[in-house]
């Protein structure tokens, strides 16, 4: 079964546009990979995906629901977030709490809500600065 179908979504900025006409879906419990040189719209895919700028034709559906137009912080309610690059790692929490911290530091930003973040430093004698 399909987790996340992408089906023809396409995307213009200012006349330049790095994704059109995607279709694509990722089975529940596989390894999918989107692979390209820089500048092919991988990461505009992704944006795409995770709401963080918006469609301008296509669907998106993650766990048979639709998520096109929606907004990142109710797509990332769902179980789909985007994550970055160069993820820090804090040495005296475990890997476990570190991918909780990242997961919850995500949703803090899109949420504009701190007291996730806050519990799990909270509980391990920790404080962000």
């Amino acid at each position: 079964m399909a987790i996340l179908e992408v089906r023809d979504i396409s995307v213009s900025f200012g006349g330049i546009k790095p994704v059109r006409g995607v279709t694509f879906s990722v089975n529940d419990g596989s390894f999918t990979s989107i692979i390209g040189p820089n500048g092919a719209g991988k990461t505009s895919l992704f944006n795409l995906i995770s709401g963080v700028n918006k469609i301008d034709s296509g669907e998106i559906f993650f766990q048979g629901r639709a998520i096109h137009g929606l907004h990142a912080h109710e797509i990332a309610k769902q179980g789909l977030v985007r994550t970055f690059q160069g993820a820090k790692v804090i040495k005296r929490l475990t890997v476990a709490e570190n991918l909780i911290w990242q997961c919850k530091a995500i949703l803090e930003t899109l949420s504009g809500d701190s007291s996730p973040l806050a519990h799990v430093l909270s509980s391990r004698n920790m404080r962000a600065n």
